[in-house]
């Protein structure tokens, strides 16, 4: 992989996904959540875009003459380099969100059941 600068993906979505676990804990919850929700609707926002714009961007790019020419289907390459490797932070994120709302709903249930 010549652009390794991709892989800060990965600690900057760790390092997103703990301190909106944090601020969860410590009471912001509309925070962690604000921050977790988009950090996933970006996430959603690019694997659409490389689903839908890829195939489109790649019929666009003329052939290169030489392999050194830049061309569109290098930056195709990247961009699923970079969806692949946020990856992790987004499934921790999910799960995150997921837990946050059984957390909600139980402390709402528990709430009606206790009066």
């Amino acid at each position: 992989m010549t652009d390794s600068w991709l892989l800060i993906l990965i600690p900057i979505g760790i390092v997103l996904v703990i301190w909106a676990a944090v601020q969860f804990l410590v009471g912001s919850r509309r925070v962690a959540i604000g921050v977790l929700v988009t950090m996933v609707l970006v996430y959603m926002l690019g694997v659409c875009v490389m689903l839908f714009g890829a195939p489109l961007l790649a019929q666009l790019d003329p052939p290169a003459d030489d392999l050194t020419a830049p061309s569109i289907g290098g930056g195709i390459f990247q961009a699923f380099v970079g969806i692949y490797a946020a990856g992790p932070a987004i499934v921790t994120a999910l799960v995150l969100l997921a837990g946050y709302w059984v957390m909600a709903k139980l402390s709402r249930r528990a709430g009606r059941s206790a009066e």
